[in-house]
């Protein structure tokens, strides 16, 4: 049975949750469903977070993430709702001239706008299913540095602005997997480190603050089974499951 509906999504090769700690106190909850689409060649992500904001009301963000078989986002869909407010987003990536589209829309407010970009790029969103899905989308050096260009909005419930890009630079903890325990289940991960880059005459120069992230990572679509910040924000798998027969 589908979290979000029995629409003809494609094949269904994994579904889980996620429990968001800060501090140890649970503060928002995940569940995604991942599907494959052999004709199209194409992976889809399907997820939502439940979280309460400081007014008691419940804040809600659906995700629908689609990457072809180059994992190159081309299309993404973000919708947020809390209370009688609801804002869209919508991210396009035309191939046939590496124009990244984009749409905000909340209430009578309706802002479009395109960039050019490589199709080695990351939309980025507020869910951890579908995170780390830029790793798959060229060759990874296990033990240097490697470069990713990311996009994202400050965009909720009004525009405030166009895309952002920013630098991000990812690296391989461990050259081997390790076994991490989750709730008494030991599950098989490698661990990475993701940092933000500024902007310096040296091109390797990094910025360590304390939004640097340690993710633990699965060997299925790039699921996350942790995600640690420094301010101490714990995002952990609370169950995944393999469904796929192939």
């Amino acid at each position: 049975m589908s979290y979000f509906g029995n629409s003809n999504k494609g094949e269904k090769i994994y579904r889980g949750a996620y429990n968001y700690y800060r501090k140890d106190n649970l503060y928002a909850e995940e569940t995604f469903e991942v599907y494959r689409r052999p004709k199209f060649h194409q992976i889809y992500f399907e997820g939502e977070m439940l979280a309460r904001v400081m007014t008691g009301e419940l804040l809600k963000v659906h995700v629908a993430y689609t990457v072809d078989k180059e994992y190159t986002p081309i299309k993404v869909n973000i919708v947020k709702s809390l209370g009688e407010q609801v804002s869209k987003e919508i991210f396009l990536f035309d191939h046939s001239n590496s124009e990244l589209k984009y749409q905000f829309e909340c209430g009578d407010i309706v802002k479009t706008e395109s960039i050019a970009t490589s199709p080695k790029f990351f939309v980025t969103t507020p869910l951890s299913c579908c995170s780390m899905l830029f790793l798959w989308s060229k060759k990874f050096d296990s033990v240097g540095k490697n470069f990713y260009s990311f996009f994202s909005t400050n965009n909720q419930w009004t525009y405030s602005g166009p895309i952002i890009n920013n630098n991000i630079v990812v690296e391989r903890v461990a050259q081997t997997s390790e076994n991490i325990k989750i709730d008494g289940s030991t599950v098989t991960a490698v661990q990475y480190k993701l940092f933000e880059k500024i902007e310096s005459n040296d091109p390797k120069e990094l910025k360590e603050t304390p939004e640097m992230l340690n993710i633990w990572l699965s060997q299925h679509q790039t699921i996350p089974y942790i995600i640690k910040d420094n301010k101490g924000t714990n995002i952990t798998i609370k169950y995944l499951n393999n469904l796929d027969t192939i």
